[in-house]
């Protein structure tokens, strides 16, 4: 299975204003009041004012880029919103970044270590990653060594995710 992370929002999760290239725009991954994932795409500035409804999994940060093909673009963009996740799964929580609450719970860790588990997988096909062994993972670009938990992929939890992750991972046909 494929998986494909839906690329930068056109528009501001927070005031509805359009993204411009050049504009710094920080991305939130959490599960909502009700249990679903959100994706959110906030300006920089307006990032601060933001507050995550839930529990947040993970963020990351990006800046737009002028989109002169589109469909390649959008393609392009969706590998690369994958391995922004990817790493902001492994990034220790700070003060800039504000880190994960509440990541010591076995539901976020599980939901963490799954995702963090698929994303490898689908970034080592795509050769962003290399395998060095078995959950060892390096990537050449950041100069970066991971360590992915081997995680059991059972269809009912594969489909759960693949359901909550419905408008921020999508299953794609080859």
């Amino acid at each position: 299975m494929e998986l494909e992370i839906q690329p930068l929002a056109r528009k501001s999760y927070v005031s509805d204003r359009r993204f411009e290239p050049g504009q710094r725009i920080e991305s939130f991954l959490f599960r909502g009041e009700n249990g679903e994932l959100v994706r959110a795409d906030v300006l920089a500035e307006e990032a601060g004012d933001f507050e995550v409804r839930g529990n947040l999994i993970c963020r990351w940060g990006q800046t737009v880029k002028d989109r002169s093909d589109p469909e390649a673009d959008a393609r392009k963009s969706a590998m690369q919103s994958a391995e922004a996740v990817f790493l902001a799964l492994f990034d220790e929580p700070d003060e800039a970044s504000g880190g994960p609450p509440e990541e010591g719970t076995a539901e976020s860790e599980n939901e963490r270590a799954l995702l963090r588990h698929l994303l490898a997988l689908m970034l080592e096909r795509r050769r962003i990653l290399r395998r060095t062994g078995r959950g060892r993972y390096w990537h050449p670009k950041e100069k970066r060594a991971f360590t992915v938990p081997d995680v059991e992929i059972v269809p009912e939890r594969l489909l759960a995710l693949q359901d909550q992750l419905a408008h921020i991972i999508e299953p794609q046909t080859a």
